[in-house]
């Protein structure tokens, strides 16, 4: 019997062992599954679709094991499975948002989705209309960098996973409707020598900088070194870097001083990096230049320098009123 793409949400995966081995190291077994379900948990959330994966028991053959996802929106299950799919097996350096706006517009045009749209009452039809406006609205959100090297940073740490399995040779992955299902959506098989190129060196994003960023200076760094500066940004404490020379060699020197209620006008970046849950998290502070050095709001003069003058603000003066 053919599958049917509707009820295809159970993801097989084979791994093919060396010698016709039904043996595998544990750990990493169970940590590679960990990561499975937690790809699928991380690409479920970006879609708005609430699903629980169920383990189902191992078989021979190698080793087989499956991951059966359930939900309510029973429509959007099958996606689920085949966009994960598809994140494991497709080109390493293919857009994750490409990849997902290629798969979700090869579902809304599958003819098994045309016909039901036809088959269904009015209210069927209408939940089915909203199901698939919502997966419509939300695909973009893979376009996001953040989104996109959190996907690849859990893919990496699969198949750091199947890399650390000394007799595996190869891993498949199958969509299809239950694990005893002799038909199926989607096969993709990944040899051992690829393993590597999905693997990622960084999950650093690209820094956030923003132009006149007021810090209140707590602790400078008066001397060189590896100390970091400690000020309140945004009613936060940080720590930060300052790698405007000009001004470093101002502070070293002692041609600019500090007291209780110093703030420096500047460039700021925010470092960003994805964590191992797939968050965006900020890892750093850097102060690119300085512009302006202020105590209680006043300016205070610096010593003659290059080309450090503010670019315009578009908000209004973050001073305004803070005695009141």
């Amino acid at each position: 019997m053919e599958a049917k793409l509707l009820e295809a949400k159970t993801l097989e995966i084979h791994y093919y062992l060396n010698d016709g081995s039904h043996a595998i190291d544990a750990k990493a077994f169970y940590a590679c599954q960990q990561e499975l379900v937690g790809l699928i948990d991380y690409v479920a959330k970006q879609l708005h679709v609430e699903v629980s994966v169920k383990t189902i028991a191992l078989n021979e053959g190698g080793i087989r094991a499956w991951l059966k996802a359930e939900g309510r929106k029973q429509i959007l299950i099958p996606v689920i499975v085949a966009l994960v799919t598809d994140m494991l097996s497709s080109v390493p350096t293919e857009a994750i948002g490409t990849l997902v706006r290629h798969k979700v517009e090869e579902w809304i045009k599958s003819p098994e989705l045309k016909e039901l749209e036809h088959l269904r009452n009015e209210k069927e039809r209408l939940i089915l209309k909203s199901e698939i406006d919502s997966i419509k609205a939300n695909q973009s959100k893979f376009d996001k960098q953040s989104i996109d090297t959190a996907v690849r940073s859990k893919r990496s740490n699969y198949y750091k996973h199947t890399e650390s399995i000394d007799n595996l040779k190869a891993v498949e992955f199958i969509q299809k409707e239950e694990p005893d299902s002799s038909s199926y959506i989607l096969k993709k098989e990944i040899p051992r020598a690829q393993f590597h190129s999905y693997l990622i060196n960084s999950t650093e994003l690209d820094p956030i900088e923003t132009e006149n960023a007021h810090i209140e200076i707590v602790a400078p760094v008066l001397k060189g070194g590896r100390a970091k500066w400690r000020g309140i940004y945004n009613q936060e404490s940080i720590s930060f870097s300052v790698l405007d020379p000009d001004f470093l060699d101002d502070v070293y020197t002692r041609k600019v001083s500090f007291s209780n209620g110093s703030v420096i006008l500047c460039s700021l970046q925010e470092k960003r990096k994805i964590n191992d849950k797939g968050e965006e998290v900020i890892f750093g502070y850097e102060v690119v230049e300085v512009y302006e050095l202020q105590s209680n709001g006043m300016p205070q003069p610096l010593p003659p320098r290059k080309k450090k003058t503010p670019p315009p603000s578009d908000g209004p003066d973050l001073f305004s009123g803070q005695n009141d």
